[in-house]
């Protein structure tokens, strides 16, 4: 598959291209994924975003500080240190200047030993995408009270009333954390695995946080973090695929998911899906992609009954004479 598909800016002096998708290859595989995929086009990979925090301040126009009562930031050889101080409220944490719609940032975090507790439950570090103070998404690492535990928690919230929370325990240690948007879906992706995943989120234009916070507890933490990293996406059918590799801004490459039917029913589709690109908060979308159900041996030859030798193909089984086929996103 060869055509062209672009989005493009406007800028003073014209037009400039920006994300494109080329090819998909290849153009049909298994209800049940697990093949690899390329993608080719250009703009793929807006590293633009990207930050290690080792100049002697924040990257203008990448981050801006919004620490708050004592809290603050620090930037050079240690990377970005979030310094709460001792005051009980203070926010150490830093807001990426520009908003994604659909999205996909890492960041990779130390997280420090516990060698003594707060009064109460403290934030050591947190990924948030914000749309406002009452519709927000937050993963992070917490600290509770003595005999508690750091603790993984994903979190989200619309209209200020919490939709969704998953949690458990975790060590210290350096920690890679993720959250990926894909219109109101959301993944959370902890060292590389899948940790949770909610349909409860909303598609408006929001920018990504980092903080450590006290709350209410007079407490002091300083967390570093070693990046802030935009990872382009690709997504078949509606599944986004979280560990697409970007080999460069003209491709990207990863392993085919599996089908879902309109019920959610894994590789339970076949027919042609949508192939989605996500680079810089833009989607390009071409129909490219078909899935098929695998033949299968269903009905073998009985001498005693006379039964001779059948097989019967599983997408005949599954999608029987008279009845339309898939196409596109019309499940």
């Amino acid at each position: 598959m060869s055509s062209l598909f672009s989005t493009y800016l406007w800028s003073g002096s014209g037009y400039a291209e920006s994300l494109a998708l080329a090819s998909v290859e290849p153009v049909t595989g298994s209800s049940v994924g697990g093949i690899p995929f390329i993608v080719t086009g250009d703009a793929l990979n807006p590293v633009k975003w990207d930050s290690i925090f080792i100049g002697t301040s924040l990257e203008a126009g990448k981050f801006v500080d919004t620490s708050s009562g004592g809290g603050s930031v620090v930037t050079g050889a240690p990377h970005l240190k979030l310094i709460t101080g001792s005051t009980a409220g203070a926010s150490a944490q830093v807001q990426t200047v520009h908003s994604w719609a659909d999205t996909q940032a890492e960041v990779e975090v130390l997280v420090p030993r516990v060698t003594n507790y707060p009064a109460s439950e403290v934030t050591v570090f947190e990924l948030t995408l914000r749309v406002d103070a009452s519709n927000f998404t937050t993963f992070g690492v917490y600290l509770g009270p003595a005999s508690d535990s750091l603790v993984l928690r994903a979190h989200s919230s619309l209209g200020g009333s919490q939709v969704f929370v998953q949690e458990q325990a975790i060590f210290a240690g350096s920690s890679k954390f993720k959250i990926l948007r894909w219109g109101t879906a959301l993944i959370f992706v902890y060292n590389g695995v899948i940790f949770a995943v909610s349909e409860k989120f909303v598609s408006t234009s929001a920018k990504f946080e980092l903080t450590a916070a006290n709350k209410s507890a007079a407490y002091n933490l300083e967390t570093k973090v070693s990046y802030f990293k935009y990872r382009p996406f690709v997504v078949f059918g509606g599944e986004p695929v979280h560990d697409t590799i970007a080999v460069s801004q003209k491709r990207l490459r990863g392993v085919v998911p599996a089908s879902k039917d309109s019920k959610g029913v894994v590789a339970a589709y076949a027919g042609l899906v949508n192939v989605a690109a996500v680079g810089d908060g833009t989607v390009v979308k071409t129909d490219v992609f078909t899935y098929t159900f695998d033949s299968g041996l269903v009905l073998v030859s009985d001498r005693s009954s006379g039964i001779k030798l059948s097989i019967v193909g599983d997408d005949v089984l599954r999608t029987p004479e008279g009845v339309v086929r898939g196409l596109g996103e019309n499940r």
